[in-house]
């Protein structure tokens, strides 16, 4: 196959909404870059792939890009209320360097907001932070950095952050702030604007948690992909686990107050503990001031601030502040690489916490 130049005609490269049809490529693309390190081998398989390419079971769309007649790249958009979360950008081994990632990711990210208009608000996506090559290329069609993600993933033996960059259809439009001084202070520093801090209310006496009213269950999934769920009296939590990268997100929290909530929250570190699990992140209304203090008193820190976003288990947009926490890792931290315009989240990266003693010594595992 004749080899490309570096500066590639744009009639060279064709983007395009896959479909069913298109399994057996995008199956191999997925294969040929991240097996081995991506949680959903089922992806690699053409059966795994029809299922994904199928918008009524998956609700996601996938964009393929190809060139001489090949698939050489791809993205796949996920819904989730009316936000698309990007799962990832990838180019076939074989044209890495043959063809430039900036000219593929701007045709492709262009087209999807075409097929997306109208059914997203937004789309997203958590950019690695070994290079800023990528989050240089997010910039250079609009996209914004909202928040880090410190020390979330692992790659290559090293534990490495992730920014939040999101791009909006529309100017979103902040709702009242009620926050905390130091959540105010990471709001403000996105927004560009002074956001006013208020005090929380007195800390109140919290219901006892013992290993005997606290019920936690661990159900494992493909490749170390699972779901914790943990319930005491009066509330429940939920979250998303993956063993590989040692980390916890997509928590859910159903509580009447703020008090059953740091409850549920206490709970659910020490069950972090006890799978080793190294990262959390947990979003919080950005206009409900007792459940921010009640993350910052458990160790969470204020990492990001989205506005009128989808958090996990939302069904309407909220303002919303990221609160992560990191736990001591005997992997070495990957250095942070942001670019002039995402510098500012550089100060958030905190210092991992002590791990918080489990209630329980040990936990139920589901298969």
């Amino acid at each position: 196959m004749q080899e490309l130049q570096a500066q590639l005609d744009e009639d060279a490269i064709s983007v395009e909404l896959a479909s069913p049809s298109d399994a057996r490529a995008l199956a191999k693309l997925y294969a040929s870059v991240y097996r081995g390190i991506y949680p959903n081998p089922e992806l690699f398989t053409i059966a795994g792939m029809a299922e994904l390419l199928n918008f009524s079971k998956s609700h996601a769309y996938t964009m393929k890009v190809t060139c001489q007649q090949e698939v050489v790249a791809g993205c796949t958009f996920q819904l989730h209320g009316r936000a698309a979360y990007c799962r990832g950008f990838m180019v076939a081994p074989q044209w890495q360097g043959r063809i430039r990632a900036k000219q593929v990711f701007d045709h492709l990210l262009l087209d999807a907001r075409e097929v997306l208009k109208g059914k997203a608000d937004y789309f997203y996506g958590e950019l690695r932070t070994e290079a800023a090559k990528v989050q240089s290329i997010a910039e250079g069609v609009g996209m914004r950095p909202f928040a880090l993600l410190p020390r979330k993933d692992i790659f290559h033996g090293k534990r490495e952050s992730e920014v939040i960059y999101a791009w909006f259809y529309a100017q979103p439009v902040i709702r009242p702030l009620v926050m905390t001084r130091a959540s105010a202070r990471m709001a403000s520093v996105v927004l560009g604007g002074m956001v006013p801090c208020f005090d929380p209310p007195a800390d109140q006496v919290e219901p006892e948690v013992g290993a005997g009213n606290l019920s936690a269950t661990y159900y494992v999934f493909s490749l170390g992909e699972g779901k914790i769920t943990v319930s005491i009296p009066g509330g429940r939590l939920e979250a998303s686990i993956c063993s590989i990268s040692r980390e916890a997100e997509r928590v859910i929290i159903h509580a009447p107050d703020a008090v059953v909530y740091r409850a549920l929250v206490r709970a659910f570190l020490g069950e972090l503990r006890l799978r080793t699990i190294e990262y959390a992140e947990i979003y919080a209304e950005a206009g409900a001031i007792e459940y921010q203090a009640a993350l910052e008193s458990l160790g969470f820190a204020p990492t990001g601030f989205l506005p009128t976003w989808y958090a996990p288990g939302s069904k309407a947009p909220h303002d919303c502040v990221v609160y992560t926490i990191s736990f001591p890792s005997a992997l070495p931290d990957c250095p942070l690489a942001l670019t002039a315009e995402g510098d500012f989240l550089r100060e958030f990266l905190a210092t991992p916490r002590p791990f918080v003693s489990p209630i329980r010594t040990q936990g139920t595992i589901t298969a």
